[in-house]
């Protein structure tokens, strides 16, 4: 156990960005977002799944120029290689940060760009499961 101190999430820069940059916030929290790619690509490469992958688990430690992230809440994580499971990983986090964040449909891109340089030819594997699991999800909310 660590003690986090002069951090903020990740949730909460965002939002601020949005706030006090609302033309220059995408462009502001594109190194961000890359950071982000390559620290779930690393985990997952590692085979460590998340399983709560939010904005709000994930903190900036220092000055946010640096963009040190640490990644906390590990209550749902296993450990685990299956692309399946990167996929949901990474749905799971695509949920939360469209919904926690309108318009940061680009940010997402950019993460997976930067997922897909860390992970390289396994990430299209994981990527394909993602698509899976949005198609499986968007069946669920037609049906009920």
């Amino acid at each position: 156990m660590e003690e986090i101190t002069n951090s903020q999430t990740v949730r909460d820069y965002i939002v601020n960005m949005q706030k006090f940059h609302p033309d220059k916030a995408i462009e502001k929290l594109r190194p961000l977002a890359k950071k982000i790619g390559r620290l779930l690509g690393k985990m997952h490469a590692g085979k460590v799944i998340h399983g709560d992958l939010t904005t709000s688990n994930m903190l900036l430690r220092g000055d946010p120029e640096n963009l040190d992230i640490v990644m906390i809440d590990f209550g749902l994580s296993f450990s685990e290689g299956l692309p399946e499971d990167k996929g949901v990983d990474l749905y799971v986090f695509e949920r939360a940060l469209l919904s926690t964040h309108p318009n940061t449909e680009e940010l997402f891109t950019e993460v997976m760009e930067s997922y897909r340089q860390e992970n390289g030819e396994e990430a299209q594997e994981v990527i394909g499961k993602l698509d899976e699991v949005r198609m499986r999800g968007r069946k669920r909310t037609m049906v009920g």
